[in-house]
């Protein structure tokens, strides 16, 4: 983002540079107001990115509670968890270790991908 707004700086010095002595009215009134728009942009996509790392945040504990529930209901205890990823989606898939004696083979949650986790290990 620092970039963004360093570069708004630099655009913005050069153009009060160029309009000190322009002959347009319109055109120094267009050139100022296109400034204060990139100026209310950049300050909008600062906002935006600081709630989108709060939301990755939340995201992430969020998704550390909900594996946790998927163990306790599949009763799967950190000893016997076993995890792999879907070759198709790239999920992450938190199976127990007697899946493999049942013939190995889960359905992604995020893509319904059949996975053989034999393979995909």
């Amino acid at each position: 983002m620092s970039g963004l707004l360093e570069e708004l700086a630099y655009t913005k010095g050069l153009a009060e540079g160029l309009l000190e002595g322009a002959e347009s009215e319109a055109v120094v009134r267009v050139v100022k107001r296109l400034l204060s728009l990139s100026e209310l942009m950049a300050a909008r996509i600062t906002e935006i990115e600081a709630q989108q790392k709060k939301l990755n945040e939340y995201v992430e504990t969020v998704d550390g509670d909900l594996d946790r529930l998927e163990r306790t209901a599949y009763g799967i205890s950190e000893a016997d968890g076993r995890e792999s990823r879907c070759p198709s989606c790239k999920e992450k898939l938190v199976y127990d270790a007697d899946i493999l004696n049942r013939g190995g083979e889960v359905e992604c949650p995020a893509c319904h991908h059949n996975v053989l986790l034999e393979a995909a290990e």
